[in-house]
């Protein structure tokens, strides 16, 4: 909101009425007891006296491919006035397999950018990448000496269809879980069913327990498999969901392929803020994770193939009853959360 009250000259001010949460209230910059919460992003971004108000919503669902026009304005308000200045953008994605890709588009232009004025500063025009992925466009406006001005971000959702459960790549075997489509679960809380996890695309437990997937390997032999690489975006899972501040809820994540565990650690939190830009996208209230990596090669990965009893690797994501802590656990998938991913396990030849 404050980014659209940026575009208008005729704006002249705006007035932020609880700089703190008040009582039933939560929608200030900081709790009710004064302790800074998270937003994801530094919110003098966008309340500097000069600003790069983007004409577009924080995060835009864009077909791979697809060419994206935006207007970029300047807001110049500070005391003193600066000249030569040149907007500079650059875009970085993730996609459905975790991998990060840098350098999607980039470039700079002069610009105008007029004292005590809001105006247009540049028309800019990106191809989204061919594949699906989640993209993040960084925008700054900087002076000759690299001094920077001002800054912007806007979220990029490029995908067509949602990633399938089977996918034959170069030298590999991607086979993901979808969070509504596991195999076994068992909680010692609630846990949402089926349709819940189907309409939100993550899947939650209380306490301790588990989500099994069976992922059929459709004849693929393990044991020619050099690596297996687990991927999956997971929190704990907590009752409310405040922002996230200094309170944090921690849980434990085990992963296994086949009852052999690849995976032991601790999820700090289960945080909501901008960061969960896919949640938001789907209309939740920001909730994301922490993307985790596993893998297993050698003797690890011939105990795995060893317990391949039925053609099929069985993914399990739990919080043993005898870890500390136990905060329940939330899986996140390819259209929820802050990344692209659903559990994925990844076999590479």
């Amino acid at each position: 909101m404050t980014n659209e009250l940026r575009r208008y000259q005729q704006i002249a001010a705006y007035i932020y009425t609880e700089l703190h949460d008040v009582e039933w209230e939560y929608n200030g910059f900081l709790n009710y007891d004064r302790t800074p919460k998270e937003f994801g992003y530094d919110p003098r971004s966008i309340n500097e006296s000069n600003t790069l108000p983007i004409d577009t919503a924080p995060i835009v669902h864009a077909p791979p491919g697809e060419i994206v026009r935006f207007d970029v304005s300047s807001s110049h308000f500070s005391t003193r006035a600066y000249k030569n200045v040149s907007l500079h953008w650059e875009m970085g994605g993730m996609d459905t397999r975790g991998r990060v890709h840098q350098d999607l588009a980039f470039g700079r232009v002069p610009i105008e950018f007029p004292h005590r004025k809001v105006a247009l500063a540049h028309k800019l025009e990106l191809k989204m990448p061919d594949g699906p992925m989640l993209c993040t466009l960084l925008l700054s406006a900087r002076t000759a000496d690299g001094m920077i001005l001002a800054q912007n971000f806007v979220n990029f959702f490029c995908n067509g269809i949602y990633p399938p459960a089977r996918e034959e790549a170069d030298r590999a075997l991607v086979l993901r879980g979808l969070p509504a489509n596991w195999e076994q679960a068992g909680w010692e809380g609630e846990f949402g069913d089926r349709n819940k996890s189907r309409a939100e695309d993550s899947c939650y437990g209380f306490g301790h327990g588990f989500f099994e997937w069976k992922l059929p390997l459709n004849g693929a032999d393990l044991a020619k498999a050099h690596r297996v690489k687990v991927v999956c975006e997971a929190s704990s899972h907590r009752m409310d969901s405040p922002q996230t501040d200094a309170d944090i809820f921690p849980t434990t994540l085990q992963l296994s392929l086949n009852d052999v565990p690849v995976y032991h650690g601790v999820l700090r939190n289960h945080p909501h803020d901008s960061r969960g830009v896919l949640s938001y996208l789907r209309g939740g209230m920001g909730a994301y994770g922490y993307l985790v990596h596993a893998f297993a090669e050698g003797d690890l990965l011939r105990q795995i193939a060893g317990n391949d009893g039925d053609g099929s690797l069985r993914l399990r994501c739990a919080v043993p009853p005898d870890a500390l802590p136990v905060g329940g656990l939330t899986i996140y998938g390819a259209e929820c959360g802050r990344f692209p991913v659903c559990p994925t396990v990844i076999v590479e030849w």
